[in-house]
């Protein structure tokens, strides 16, 4: 009974691995990559090396914009908090400085 447990969980993860491989991979990196390529080249294979890099590419671009946008936002709000309670806020005043 045990080892039918420890089987049937292996099944499982093995599922949710492909599960999750196809959908970053498969569908993220190379689907976006394709579509990018396609855009300058016809002959792109969807399923090459460069779609895949190309869409990799794009989704690190795209988290770094993301955390730039954040921490600027993050930063706006920090200076409208300090000015809001009548203080002065300088850009050397650092918001994720401990103590």
């Amino acid at each position: 009974m045990l080892e039918g447990a420890i089987e049937f969980i292996g099944v499982i993860a093995r599922f949710t691995g492909r599960m999750v491989t196809e959908i970053l991979i498969e569908f993220l990196c190379k689907g976006v990559g394709f579509l990018i390529c396609r855009i300058f080249n016809r002959n792109v294979d969807p399923d090459g090396l460069i779609a895949f890099v190309t869409g990799f590419v794009f989704w690190i671009l795209v988290s770094v914009f993301a955390f730039a946008i954040y921490d600027y936002f993050l930063l706006s709000e920090a200076a409208k908090h300090c000015l809001d309670s009548g203080g002065i806020f300088t850009p050397c005043n650092d918001i994720y400085a401990v103590g």
